[in-house]
């Protein structure tokens, strides 16, 4: 599954053939959808690789939009398949125990314990969201993919990105609305948006923090995918 999942990944941000880029990543989608062991071990493992570290690279260093949105469009897919999937113990806030076992001083191993949900979804909006006030602000002229990803898992289903519907048409009564939404005011995201956006002028700003401007006397962020998200939240 590394290997498979490494290739795949690399396949996909180095296609020069945007159309062929397209059509793979809906094979992909196609894939996933009849297995619901594969999308948990798939995204499992890209965590298991220094936390999809090869996924927010792309995100954040890519300068090929195209490639970036269609590795958007398939992690919005595995997410918002995976809230479906695991909404018990998603909305539950279940968690489970990793113990991680590293060398001391004395090249002694030692453990180390750590609590983490147990809904793999979860632990991947979690590495999202970490990288939202720091490494997302100083990539602001190439967020919005990143960003596009917090809204899905908040608002869309994952019949809506396998149909590449029209993703502002989203339907809140839907499970994968739901159920996104549930998450995320259970773990207060529309408050870390807000400041997210704000910046110096956000109230939750420390006295001596600092924190990356976003934007330029030429360029503005483009806010947009949270913005209709925190409408939504703000309107429910």
């Amino acid at each position: 599954m590394s290997v498979a999942k490494k290739a795949v990944i690399d396949i996909l941000s180095r296609c020069f053939n945007n159309g062929g880029m397209k059509v793979m990543v809906q094979i992909m989608i196609d894939i996933f959808k009849k297995d619901d062991a594969l999308c948990r071990n798939f995204v499992s493992s890209l965590l298991n690789e220094n936390n999809a570290e090869c996924i927010m690279e792309i995100l954040f260093e890519c300068t090929d939009k195209v490639s970036q949105a269609n590795v958007a469009r398939l992690v919005k897919y595995l997410l918002c398949r995976l809230k479906e999937l695991e909404k018990d113990d998603l909305i539950s806030g279940a968690t489970e125990v990793f113990t991680e076992t590293r060398k001391g001083d004395g090249e002694e191993a030692i453990e180390h314990k750590h609590i983490l949900p147990k809904a793999i979804c979860a632990k991947f909006m979690n590495v999202l969201l970490y990288h939202l006030k720091e490494r997302a602000a100083r990539s602001w002229a190439r967020f919005d993919n990143y960003l596009e990803i917090i809204k899905a898992f908040g608002i869309n289903s994952a019949e809506d990105i396998e149909n590449e519907s029209d993703q502002d048409s989203y339907n809140l009564k839907s499970d994968g609305a739901r159920i996104g939404l549930e998450f995320y005011f259970q773990h207060n995201i529309l408050e870390r948006l807000l400041d997210f956006i704000l910046q110096d002028a956000s109230p939750l700003k420390q006295p001596n923090e600092k924190r990356p401007t976003m934007g330029s006397s030429f360029i503005t962020a483009n806010f947009t995918p949270i913005v209709k998200l925190i409408t939504v939240m703000m309107t429910e």
